[in-house]
């Protein structure tokens, strides 16, 4: 299951918490519903550059165990798996 993110709201931050939260809404449900079912989230690359690219991202990725996919959302082309 992918999770499509666009971040284009007034505050990438406030984007950012909603995606996560989403994300782990999500993520409980398949645990108990489908446990062989694997959850991404989806974002454009200037997205993951402004979020992921520091060790506060880093961190936040580990912590709460998110997998990502970057997207080239121009030429609908994955650009990496982050698992």
């Amino acid at each position: 299951m992918v999770e499509i993110k666009s971040f284009v709201g007034v505050s990438i931050v406030a984007e950012l918490e909603r995606a996560v939260g989403q994300y782990a809404i999500y993520r409980s449900w398949l645990l108990r519903t489908d446990p062989d079912r694997t959850i991404y989230l989806a974002l454009d690359e200037e997205a993951y550059q402004a979020l992921f690219q520091d060790i506060s991202g880093e961190v936040l990725l580990v912590d709460q165990d998110i997998k990502i996919i970057v997207v080239d959302a121009t030429n609908e082309e994955v650009l990496e798996w982050r698992s």
